[in-house]
């Protein structure tokens, strides 16, 4: 089942770690289900997605321009879609990948998240 799953802990990164890679395997019902982590050790941040593939499976997490911001993502965002294309066309949707613009939106948003419509969750 797609989703999000994360500790924030100060238990030993190599824990924290094998916790999360078990959590990650117990939502990844497929074998066609793509999955990651992401880490802050400092934080005590541990982060895993599974995802059904598609667009949003394989460019995450999302991250601006100086990599100081960095957003998972699940779900779906169906806002205006011409706010996603404006943004990439200003060069402010990071990478290119279709939901990269969130992190910017993130970034310059006071509203976000409530800027968004849809059926989502995610972690910034």
């Amino acid at each position: 089942m797609p989703g999000l799953v994360g500790l924030i802990t100060r238990m030993p990164r190599e824990r924290a770690e094998a916790e999360l890679l078990r959590m990650v395997a117990a939502l990844r019902h497929e074998t066609s289900y793509v999955s990651g982590t992401w880490s802050e050790e400092s934080l005590g941040l541990y982060v895993g997605w599974v995802e059904r593939g598609g667009a949003l499976a394989g460019c995450m997490p999302f991250k601006d321009a100086q990599g100081d911001l960095v957003l998972a993502f699940s779900g779906e965002d169906v806002s205006e879609r011409g706010r996603a294309l404006r943004l990439r066309r200003r060069g402010d949707a990071g990478d290119g990948e279709e939901f990269s613009y969130l992190v910017q939106l993130a970034e310059n948003d006071p509203s976000f998240p409530k800027c968004l419509n849809g059926r989502f969750h995610g972690v910034l």
